[in-house]
């Protein structure tokens, strides 16, 4: 298959070739230099041990000689580096285990036009990829490909949909212009080398400067010369990704063209806006699960419980079912997303996914025999597979407990029981999510108004009001951030208009007045809601408790800033951990903490002890965070860290915030489910 590639496409690859060619030139020019002061050193190395024998001389002049070469070794040490790729958690399959999918695999590459893989590998992940081990002689010899695909992937899509997915992967190895891609990330490793690993550098340094303060003289010319190398090796690597990076959507793009060819733009664009969901939905079950950990319940078949969180929470999200999967299109997976600034981030691989589901949709190609039947079914074996994974996801668990493997319905249960505990009830319409029921001027209050018809609050208006305010205010941060040259470009698009940098100055007053406009109008609505509600507390006697739930939210966000620059007071007191000091020095941080430890102590408690709080705190960290109340913490004794009190303090420095933000989510349910019994 010969699918043309685009003139941006063709002027991207151009640049990208630029900026290899001038990484190449560079390179030369630093060995020819580096052989060059090689030759010099270990000429007047070799000239000084001739001419002034004497011990401490031949030192001196080896180490010179030594220097010189520790400078070519850095340079071409990458040579002898191979990147293996990291195996852990894949699972090898074979042909004649999985007929199927080979089947369908072996189809893809014949339409692409490209090499069978070397190996395929099963993931648990909701992802598929193409991957190889690489080194320096990568760039000048093929190498064949490895082929991953996630289990969830295959369990979140039908038959035709998988066939998209991976045709997308096999589209990046079919064109020829795609090998400056693999170029380039060979030439990120060569850098990524010289920059970061340089442990051998490093030791051979330190044992020659260890040798002799006479040899640790010369050892400063390499060290200093290696950091004036890598400092221009961090610029070139800026140049050469912020190139590549853009030539890198081009592909993505290209490759969906080619996905497009083999499965057609429906099954393309379909499996494109579900994969986010899928992923999401596999990350609460497994996170349910790791929350179990401690009790040993595992799942009897983790993908039939994917399943089951998919469809719930489809449901939730009014998503429609087709052939057992939700069909997400455009227009809901942007539902929310309010916000009309758009540029293009020079450090973003991939294009969003809205665009690339415009690009699929704009080809309009439609193929014949369309399978839509359960990826899932291609599968053979799948139970023996999945307890692998599962084995390997989740361990075999505490050896002192019973197993206990939960079926789909006993997990169904409890998670929808975690859901609701954890989600306000449907009847507000997400109008809550990202609105506060305080967020009125309480001086404003007729505490006497008349009741309403409740069926004209919470509606898809109302929502949307508070989904178009916060879409204003992450505009005005981003606006900002661009006058203030933080977000680095000259032109963006604001509600599909081209505008100039300097613009922002006429823009960002123009949305601080509408902020203000729909701020005052989503206040007017919630002043509404709470009078209305007022009334019918008022009715069942309920008035003082419907009260003091706004009053105790209200007062638990005054806090807020306080408790944010607080958290910011504790890091800025506790960095000093992650430096190198004298025992003086820590002793005196330490003394110098404790009364922010004492307020941190303080704070917590008062949030641990809010109703209902400890069922959102896992057990291990109640343990941990009981220590840090109960114990009079030393940190630092007989001259080293005790792990385990800074493994309590760093539990409570971690859930502090958190801790803040479920307490708030607690007090506004309760006045959500007050609502909904006095209603």
């Amino acid at each position: 298959m010969k699918v043309q590639t685009s003139k941006s496409f063709n002027k991207q690859v151009k640049k990208t070739l630029f900026t290899i060619v001038l990484f190449i030139l560079v390179y030369i020019l630093l060995v020819i230099a580096a052989i060059a002061a090689t030759g010099l050193l270990a000429y007047f190395g070799f000239y000084i041990v001739t001419n002034f024998p004497n011990v401490y001389v031949w030192i001196f002049g080896l180490a010179l000689v030594a220097s010189g070469l520790m400078i070519l070794f850095f340079l071409f040490k990458f040579i002898f580096t191979k990147n293996q790729n990291s195996l852990e958690g894949m699972f090898e399959i074979q042909e004649a285990d999985q007929p199927e999918l080979f089947g369908m695999i072996n189809e893809i590459v014949q339409e692409v036009e490209t090499d069978f893989p070397k190996k395929v590998y099963l993931t648990y992940n909701v992802n598929a990829s193409v991957f190889y081990n690489s080194s320096f002689w990568s760039m000048f010899m093929p190498i064949r490909k490895n082929l991953q695909i996630g289990l969830g992937l295959i369990n979140s899509v039908n038959k035709q949909e998988l066939k998209a997915i991976l045709a997308h992967e096999f589209g990046h190895f079919s064109q020829r212009s795609m090998k400056v891609g693999s170029y380039v990330y060979n030439l990120n490793q060569v850098i990524y080398n010289m920059l970061y690993n340089n442990d051998s550098v490093n030791n051979i340094s330190s044992t020659i400067a260890g040798f002799s303060s006479i040899a640790a003289i010369p050892m400063l010319i390499p060290l200093y010369s290696i950091r004036g190398i890598q400092a221009l090796l961090r610029a070139l690597y800026n140049f050469i990704n912020i190139n590549y990076m853009a030539l890198s959507r081009e592909m993505e793009f290209h490759a969906d063209e080619i996905a497009a060819n083999v499965a057609g733009s429906k099954a393309c664009s379909s499996s494109l806006l579900r994969l986010g969901f899928a992923d999401f939905a596999l990350n609460e079950t497994m996170n349910f699960y790791i929350d179990r950990s401690n009790d040993n319940i595992h799942p009897r078949n983790i993908y039939a419980d994917h399943q089951t969180v998919s469809l719930f929470l489809a449901e939730k999200n009014k998503y429609p079912i087709q052939n057992n999967l939700p069909s997400i299109d455009l227009e809901s997976n942007i539902k929310y997303n309010k916000s009309k600034v758009n540029f293009q981030d020079q450090w973003a691989s991939h294009p969003s996914t809205e665009d690339r589901v415009m690009a699929i949709q704009r080809l309009n190609i439609e193929v014949e025999n369309e399978k839509i039947g359960d990826a899932m079914s291609l599968i053979k074996g799948t139970e023996e597979l999945i307890t692998k994974i599962s084995t390997w996801l989740f361990g075999t668990g505490n050896p002192e407990l019973p197993q206990i493997n939960w079926d789909t319905n006993q997990f169904k249960d409890a998670y929808i029981r975690d859901f609701n505990k954890n989600s306000f009830d449907e009847y507000y319409n997400d109008f809550y999510n990202l609105n506060s029921p305080t967020n009125f001027d309480f001086s404003k209050v007729d505490f006497n108004a008349n009741t309403t018809g409740s069926n004209m609050f919470f509606t898809d208006e109302d929502t949307e009001l508070s989904y178009e305010l916060n879409g204003i205010r992450q505009d005005l941060a981003i606006l900002e951030a661009i006058q203030r040259n933080e977000i680095k470009l000259k032109t963006f698009d604001y509600d599909g208009k081209k505008l100039k940098k300097q613009e922002t100055k006429d823009l960002i007053p123009q949305l601080k007045l509408a902020e203000t406009q729909k701020d005052e109008e989503l206040k007017s609505i919630n002043l509404k809601i709470f009078e209305h509600y007022f009334q019918k507390a008022k009715s069942v006697n309920r008035e003082f408790d419907f009260r003091q739930a706004h009053d105790t939210l209200r007062e638990f966000e005054s806090q807020l800033n306080h408790q944010v620059n607080f958290n910011q007071q504790v890091y800025d007191k506790l960095a000093f951990l992650s430096q190198t000091l004298e025992f003086t020095d820590i002793f005196k941080n330490l003394d110098n903490f404790k009364p922010t430890e004492k307020e941190l102590k303080e704070e917590i408690k008062t949030l641990v002890s809010f109703p209902g709080m400890k069922e959102h705190i896992h057990v291990d960290s109640q343990t941990q965070l009981n220590t840090f109340f109960e114990k009079e913490m030393v940190y630092f004794d007989h001259g080293t860290y005790l792990d385990d009190e800074l493994q309590a303090l760093s539990t409570a420095v971690r859930l502090y915030i958190p801790l803040i933000d479920k307490r708030l989510f607690l007090q506004k349910k309760i006045i959500l489910d007050l609502k909904r019994e006095i209603q």
